[in-house]
């Protein structure tokens, strides 16, 4: 029997007030433990990977794609936090740097915008 099929007669059988049906689905002592935390939402020991993510470099390359499309002001915040997730050597080193490239573009942009402004021209 498939996998997410077995899954899914369990979810509607706890689900349903009737426990005579229960009883007719067979299930093996060891699937039954791994499809109730499946369920119930508890993850498995085992599979445990331990990532680390460069929250600096992300919000780095956030700002910079946002100071790109939206508001170009934010290519400021963009090279701040690229500036210190690579100086800080955390992970994720190629965000911090597309983050660096698209804050400085996005401010060469706002500063552009600005001196047109202010010229008149």
């Amino acid at each position: 029997m498939n996998n997410n099929l077995l899954l899914a007669c369990l979810f509607f059988l706890m689900t349903s007030s009737s426990a005579h049906v229960m009883a007719s689905i067979p299930i093996e002592a060891k699937n039954a433990s791994k499809i109730t935390k499946t369920i119930l939402g508890e993850k498995d020991k085992r599979s445990k990977s331990k990532k680390v993510k460069s929250t600096k470099a992300s919000n780095a390359l956030l700002f910079g794609i946002l100071g790109m499309v939206l508001f170009p002001p934010l290519g400021i915040l963009a090279i701040i936090y690229g500036s210190l997730s690579i100086t800080n050597h955390e992970p994720e080193q190629k965000l911090a740097v597309w983050g660096l490239v698209l804050g400085g573009l996005a401010t060469l942009y706002t500063l552009a915008i600005t001196d047109f402004l202010i010229s008149g021209i």
